[in-house]
């Protein structure tokens, strides 16, 4: 295969990074009015065990970007291992089924944006919760509940190793790899690197094939 999943180096391993789309790994603005309008929210926390216990945490950690801002610029992804199907005519992207397939490699290290969902993908077994405390008007009681218990669709950040442990997890009782457990958001920095180092890991790639 011309590009594995893994490739490891003598640096650590590099994990295969893929996006569907003629204009390959371009960089834009998350939200850009009447364009673009995803509503997904960030949650400011990297997450560094996926089997811990569920962490709670208020809705100050959001990151909310609005229309047009520099505030996160990247582009969707897909990591390691994905549904390819998605990319058909019955699948959920079928205005990419006649696009490219880029590919690229980043290091395991690398801290990247990843669906808050743990390695079910069920939309109620989430990493992160997040919270919100309401006080009552009339005895002045305060309470805390949960903000919006279905955003699985919201972000936070994960090493790219520990997204590897979640999605192998999901593979051992999957038939396909789920979306959520499969696509990454790349800030623009990130892509930046990408670019810059894969040309030296494809002329590796090559140089095995040969």
């Amino acid at each position: 295969m011309m590009y594995p999943p893994i490739m490891s180096t003598r640096r650590g391993n590099y994990i295969r990074i893929t996006r569907i789309a003629n204009e390959g790994f371009n960089v834009k603005a998350y939200k850009t009015e009447f364009v673009y309008a995803h509503t997904e929210r960030f949650i400011d926390v990297t997450v560094d065990e996926i089997n811990a216990p569920v962490k709670s945490i208020d809705r100050s950690h959001y990151i909310i970007p609005g229309f047009d801002e520099n505030l996160m610029i990247g582009c969707f992804c897909f990591f390691y291992l994905f549904n390819i199907s998605q990319a058909e005519a019955k699948g959920n992207l079928p205005f990419r089924s006649s696009d490219k397939l880029n590919v690229a490699y980043l290091h395991e290290s690398e801290i990247v944006w990843v669906k808050n969902v743990k390695e079910s993908g069920k939309i109620n077994e989430r990493l992160i919760k997040i919270t919100k405390e309401s006080e009552n008007p009339y005895t002045g009681e305060k309470s805390v509940f949960e903000d919006d218990w279905r955003r699985i669709s919201d972000w936070v950040r994960m090493p790219l190793s520990l997204a590897l442990q979640r999605t192998n997890k999901h593979k051992q009782t999957q038939k396909h790899i789920d979306e959520n457990i499969s696509q990454i958001y790349l800030v623009d920095k990130q892509i930046n690197r990408l670019k810059s180092i894969n040309q030296i890991l494809f002329q590796i790639a090559e140089h095995h094939i040969k």
